[in-house]
Order: structure tokens, then C-alpha cells, then sequence
């Protein structure tokens, strides 16, 4: 057996590379050459894989994600939220499985919380995800929303941000960001910034890597 042959094993098995083979088998590109987050996230899940987790992921779009930690965590329950203007809640047949919890709401709305308690109880996850509107705004009001539902020792992780106070003039010009002006907002996102002190951050900045402006992670831990 080569290495290729054992490495693929151990993944099928869940030792290592199990969360790429599903990012793939459900076409999420977190795990395509765009931005490779499962190099960042399988460390935080590999030892915990098979505890009863509850992840929460911000954003579900087509479920692709969702399809992927379902299978991945075979005893977590998968909460997700979106506001299901691209897609619709019963067209995605995952979210009718045991272990998925959905609820229709915009994570920046201040109701949210009001909302969650609502359909969840008092609900505390290990982990989130916010993979849902990416500029500092959204991130910020999305993340004081959602904070005080993480366990203490649980992570937060922050996918798709464009890390502007660490970019340099020419970055700053990407058309991406040119085009929204009234979202990425340098202000905006130092106050972003600032409603993340006092907690331990990490940064996972596949920039160069990916040639894509916004691979970077930042992950909260409470």
C-alpha cells in the first residue's frame, strides 16, 4: 500500500482528509482549490469528530456544508440559518434529517436572538460558522447576535473576510471592494475588528495560496 493508498484510507475513516473528500462530494468550495478551509477547520474537529456536537453554520444556501458536517459529525446536530432567497427550505432535502435544525432569519437583525430562543431554547454551540454575508458590517452584527450562544471554549469562525487594516493600497483597489464602497468601509471594519477584543483569535490566511482576496478565517474562541 503507497502512502496516497493509506492517507485516502485514514480519510474514509475520518483520521485525516475525510472533511476535503466531503467539501467535494457535495461541491462546497470549502474544500475546492478556491480556498482549502478544510486545512484549517480539520484540526479544530478531527479528535471531537464523533461527540454530540452542535454546530451552527450561518449561511445554507444550497446545503452543501450542511450535507458535508452532517455526514462528517455522525452524532452532532446541524443548525443552520439563512434567509432562503436563493433557495428554498423544502427544496433541500437535508434539512428534514433528525439531526438538522433550520430557521429562516437574517443573522444581523437584532430579532435573531428573539428568534433562535424561540425555535431552540437555550441552545450553546461548540461551534459556528459564518459563512453568510461576508462585509464587516454583516460580520459584526452577526457575530454580537450570535456570541452568546457559543459555549465557553466553543469557536467561532469567520470565513471570507477581507482583511482591509492588513492590506496594502493596491489590494484595497481589488474591483470587489471598489464596487461596494458603502460595505467595505474601512471604518466599518475596525469596528468590526473592535467587537472581537477580549476574546483569543486566530488568524488562517490562505491569501497567496489560493490567489483569492478573501481566504482568510478569522476563528473566536470564547
Amino acid at each position: 500500500m503507497t502512502i496516497g493508498d493509506l492517507i485516502l484510507v485514514q480519510g474514509q475513516q475520518g483520521i485525516i482528509g475525510m472533511l476535503k473528500e466531503l467539501f467535494d462530494k457535495y461541491d462546497c468550495d470549502k474544500g475546492t482549490e478556491k480556498h482549502h478551509y478544510y486545512k484549517d477547520y480539520e484540526p479544530y474537529f478531527e479528535d471531537v469528530r464523533e461527540e454530540p456536537l452542535n454546530i451552527l453554520e450561518v449561511g445554507t444556501f444550497k446545503a452543501a456544508s450542511t450535507r458535508a458536517f452532517h455526514e462528517y459529525f455522525p452524532n452532532a446536530t446541524i443548525y443552520t440559518i439563512d434567509i432562503f432567497v436563493r433557495t428554498k427550505p423544502e427544496d433541500l432535502d437535508i434539512l428534514s434529517e433528525e439531526r438538522v435544525k433550520w430557521l429562516k432569519a437574517d443573522s444581523m437583525d437584532a430579532s435573531l436572538v428573539t428568534k433562535m430562543k424561540n425555535e431552540w431554547g437555550n441552545v450553546k454551540f461548540d461551534f459556528v460558522i459564518d459563512d453568510g454575508a461576508h462585509w464587516p458590517e454583516a460580520n459584526r452584527l452577526t457575530f454580537e447576535n450570535i456570541i452568546p450562544f457559543v459555549n465557553k471554549g466553543g469557536v467561532y469562525f469567520i470565513e471570507d473576510v477581507w482583511p482591509m487594516d492588513k492590506m496594502s493600497q493596491s489590494e484595497l483597489a481589488h474591483p470587489w471592494l471598489t464596487s461596494k464602497p458603502d460595505r467595505y468601509d474601512m471604518m466599518k471594519h475596525i469596528r468590526f475588528m473592535n467587537a472581537l477584543d477580549g476574546y483569543e483569535k486566530t488568524v488562517y490566511d490562505r491569501r497567496k495560496e489560493t490567489n483569492c482576496g478573501d481566504t482568510y478565517i478569522i476563528a473566536v474562541t470564547k
